[in-house]
């Protein structure tokens, strides 16, 4: 656990120096290319996620549809709606 937190702390102290020692065009480069590389991690890691756990995906659906759009909601709304009319 102390390694860990020192492991962080290091990784921080580097990036920190990289900052102040660098310039903000230097983070824009990073950023520029390590931003999409994140996002296609990402995603692939959710659609690993999604081929694991594809026999719950249809149930998982259902259960989105019907919260969303259920008469509990509907009431919800209309209640939002008349107190924004009221005020």
């Amino acid at each position: 656990m102390i390694l860990i937190q020192m492991l962080r702390g290091i990784a921080l102290l580097i990036l920190t120096i990289f900052v102040i020692f660098g310039g903000v065009t230097k983070v824009v480069k990073i950023t520029q290319w390590l931003v999409p590389v994140m996002a296609v991690a990402y995603l692939f890691i959710v659609l690993v996620i999604m081929v694991i756990n594809i026999d719950k995906l249809p149930g998982v659906l259902a259960q989105i549809v019907k919260s969303a759009f259920g008469l509990e909601q509907v009431g919800w709304w209309s209640n939002r709606y008349r107190e924004h009319q009221f005020f």
